[in-house]
């Protein structure tokens, strides 16, 4: 009985101490948001509360600088005195513009800090304010609106995934609409694209030169063109992840007004890219384009296993209608193991009996 009378004083100890504790940890105030995002040089605020029914509180609060980002706090009419149960408007203020978000931050890439807000009369009687810098712009320069990125579309080549649903080293066509809507005519037109995963890691990216996009450097005012272009998603396979990601495109060029100067715009969509349990392809693809009759064609290839499970005993198809060829090829690889790839080459003789005819052969 002795014992049980010790547990259970023991037990109600924890339970009163456990009840001060939360009584304690309790504020004379609270704010309607403690988590502030600054995507560009703005203003954001929240409401500050009294808590107590009759008596007036007086605040305090700490400055706040974020690597370099300066910030201005400031309450309604800069009075820190509030009655019972009033509320009033803080307010914090960027000072920094969006160049500098964007020259000192990658794109999706963010830094925060915290600062205090405090019981005047007593100092751990406080809420911390958590602030976040993020870079939402791609574009080097403002987005005026001077350029209007219109209609982006994928269009998967590849054979297993979606349009919106990628595999590795599947064939990718993009095409959108570029507008110009300056009232003036704007030069030297620039296209670049980068595929982002959730954490904002740069996965991939590029540039779209005239030839290869099939768009004019210059767009007469008013005026707008279709752009179109293909990639292949094979770079840092070995470090891909199945999950979320985003593609994002931007338009730059010169607006020639009376006072010339850069513009840009971009956009983004969300995509897939899928990474299932077994599946083999062959990238990196070399053949000689030329070859007679009677010859040997030298085919050469990486051999990767882009699913999540190692595979055994892999075997390749060669196929090809006009050289009358099929061959299952057992390869010398025994185990391929996830996202690590093998070299792979085959010799496959012409036949001499082939009509004389040119033929484009295909990887």
């Amino acid at each position: 009985m002795k014992t049980r009378s010790i547990a259970l004083l023991c037990a109600s100890v924890l339970v009163l101490f456990l009840a001060i504790s939360s009584v304690s940890a309790a504020t004379s105030f609270s704010l309607s948001d403690s988590t502030l995002t600054f995507t560009e040089k703005d203003s954001l605020t929240f409401e500050i509360t009294n808590l107590n029914d009759t008596e007036q509180l007086t605040i305090d609060f700490d400055t706040l600088s974020i690597d370099g980002f300066d910030f201005n706090i400031s309450i309604e009419d800069n009075n820190k005195t509030l009655d019972a149960e009033e509320s009033r408007i803080m307010t914090v203020e960027l000072k920094s513009s969006d160049e500098d978000i964007s020259s000192e931050l990658d794109f999706l890439n963010s830094i925060s800090g915290t600062f205090l807000i405090m019981n005047d009369s007593d100092h751990s009687d406080n809420e911390t304010v958590t602030v976040t810098i993020k870079n939402e712009e791609f574009c080097n320069y403002k987005d005026d609106g001077d350029l209007k990125i219109n209609d982006l579309k994928f269009e998967n080549e590849g054979d297993f995934g979606e349009d919106d649903e990628w595999l590795p080293f599947e064939k990718i066509e993009v095409s959108f609409e570029l507008e110009n809507d300056a009232g003036e005519d704007i030069e030297d037109i620039s296209i670049d694209w980068a595929i982002y995963d959730s954490d904002g890691n740069e996965f991939m990216s590029g540039d779209v030169d005239e030839d290869e996009g099939d768009y004019d450097e210059d767009l007469d005012k008013s005026d707008e063109m279709g752009i179109t272009f293909k990639f292949i998603l094979d770079e840092d396979i070995d470090e891909l992840e199945d999950g979320k990601y985003i593609f994002v495109i931007s338009a730059s060029g010169e607006v020639q007004d009376d006072d010339e100067y850069d513009t840009c715009t971009s956009e983004s969509e969300e995509i897939d890219i899928i990474i299932t349990d077994d599946l083999i392809v062959l990238g990196d693809i070399e053949m000689q384009e030329t070859a007679s009759c009677g010859e040997t064609i030298i085919l050469t290839a990486d051999l990767w296993n882009i699913g999540d499970s190692k595979q055994k005993d892999v075997v390749v198809r060669v196929y090809s209608s006009f050289l009358n060829l099929e061959k299952i090829i057992e390869t010398n690889v025994k185990k391929l193991e996830s996202r690590y790839p093998e070299k792979f080459t085959e010799h496959n003789a012409i036949h001499r009996n082939l009509n004389k005819e040119r033929k484009v052969l295909e990887k």
